[in-house]
């Protein structure tokens, strides 16, 4: 089975750069495509400012739970250092 690879939007407020800074592997992150948003957990980024996540709830169709995407640091809308 492959995975779909989603289409974040761009955050409309942008994080700060402190707020981005703090984006670590294990950080949760909200994201959004067009039709709703998601909580992944950082699992990976370099310093070109991309990230690889992955989907953090069950139900999500259609990306399922632990799969990955690839996201840039202007997608995040929120983040959270703990368990969402």
């Amino acid at each position: 089975m492959s995975v779909l690879h989603p289409r974040f939007l761009e955050a409309e407020d942008s994080l700060s750069k402190e707020q981005v800074d703090q984006v670590q592997v294990g950080t949760y992150v909200k994201v959004a495509n067009d039709k709703r948003t998601y909580w992944l957990q950082v699992v990976e980024f370099n310093t070109r400012g991309y990230f690889t996540g992955v989907f953090m709830e069950k139900g999500c169709s259609p990306f399922p739970f632990g799969a990955p995407a690839r996201f840039h640091k202007r997608h995040i809308l929120e983040l959270k250092n703990h368990e969402v």
